[in-house]
């Protein structure tokens, strides 16, 4: 599957790295903001990506995350 990516954000949890970004499908698809494990050097995805929010009625930005009291935001 090929994305676009847009407005990508690493983060690290626990040592293991993720990258989470704006996606736009080559089809009809909404826009989504979405997820993947990175290499232990941070260069390539592992894993399936992930999707995080879909949305149909507005164009998300800048997909962030941060862990507080045991929820991810």
């Amino acid at each position: 599957m090929f994305f676009i990516v847009l407005d990508a954000f690493v983060y690290n949890d626990k040592g293991q790295v993720y990258i989470t970004f704006k996606a736009y499908g080559l089809d009809e698809r909404p826009i989504e903001i979405l997820g993947s494990k990175l290499s232990a050097d941070g260069m390539k995805m592992e894993g399936e990506v992930f999707s995080l929010l879909r949305e149909n009625t507005f164009n998300p930005h800048g997909g962030g995350m941060m862990l507080r009291q045991g929820t991810y935001y």
